[in-house]
């Protein structure tokens, strides 16, 4: 914040009206007046209006008053740190309110509860990191759901081995695999959840799996080709986000292989039989000349 305004003149110093107009001006000017004045409520809250951090120049009883920090938090998310204990314990509604107004203010709390921590993700996916520092951390449950409502945040480095934590990702984002530890991209399970979001999640797999036959397998399917090429022979269709097998592709599956098969086969009997009417036509060529040779 600014540095605060040159005192007033003594005599002005307790003057309540002054105080509070001056607040009103410059909130840090707050810090200046008597502790009297710094107690006063009205002046107080005209110099929290104006700058929400001049509530750290409040009286401690004031710092626990929930409508003076109601006020200061709507204007600067971050006075949440200046808040009183009591208010930071008790009251749910301004801790939420300053955390509406900056993810940042998640750090000053002792507790929040689930939307204010979803609201805190979502403003930036750094939050979750303030959050398991609290002295009430979310639990396994609340990290999932919290990591599912914003992918990035698997990028914690406390959550980044987590398997749940890193399924909710993925199931959410398959690319946000690339983040996770190295053990976990090599989790086939991990793995294949984050290609039923997104195939191409393969090729950030740990380089130690990623061409095993049952992943390669998984991406040159049926399904997952028709996710890859959606423009493509194989068409479109949408399963809600996830790839999914059926029997129809299986048998759609065969059909097309026997077709490639049989074709195969053709093309080979074909230049079976090229090859060997060239070679009768060469042997016939070769005995003519022979003839040729003969009669000369």
């Amino acid at each position: 914040p600014p540095p605060p305004p040159p005192p007033p003149a003594p005599g002005l110093q307790a003057d309540k009206e002054v105080a509070r107009e001056a607040a009103a001006q410059t909130g840090a000017a707050l810090a200046l007046f008597s502790e009297d004045l710094r107690d006063t409520y009205s002046v107080a809250a005209a110099a929290v209006r104006q700058d929400g951090l001049a509530l750290r120049f409040a009286s401690a009883d004031l710092r626990d008053d929930r409508d003076l920090v109601l006020d200061a938090v709507r204007q600067n998310g971050e006075a949440l740190a200046y808040a009183g204990v009591n208010v930071l314990k008790f009251d749910a509604a301004v801790v939420s309110e300053a955390v509406r107004q900056t993810w940042k203010a998640a750090r000053f709390a002792i507790k929040l509860n689930m939307e204010a921590m979803l609201e805190a993700v979502a403003q930036d996916w750094r939050a979750l990191g303030d959050l398991l520092g609290l002295p009430t951390p979310p639990d396994q449950a609340q990290i999932e759901e919290l990591v599912a409502s914003n992918p990035p945040a698997i990028q914690t480095p406390q959550l980044r081995a987590n398997r749940g934590a890193a399924l909710a990702a993925v199931r959410t984002d398959g690319l946000m695999l690339r983040y996770v530890d190295p053990d976990l991209r090599m989790d086939e399970a991990v793995i294949q959840e984050a290609m039923q979001q997104n195939p191409e999640a393969l090729w950030v797999a740990h380089s130690a799996v990623r061409f095993g036959a049952p992943l390669q397998k998984l991406y040159k399917s049926g399904p997952m080709r028709a996710r890859r090429e959606p423009n493509g022979k194989f068409g479109y269709f949408d399963t809600g986000g996830r790839v999914e097998s059926s029997d129809d592709d299986g048998e759609e599956e065969e059909e097309e292989e026997e077709e490639r098969d049989a074709v195969e086969a053709e093309n080979t009997a074909a230049g079976e039989d090229e090859a060997i009417q060239g070679g009768a036509v060469q042997g016939g060529a070769t005995q003519g000349e022979s003839a040729a040779g003969d009669e000369a």
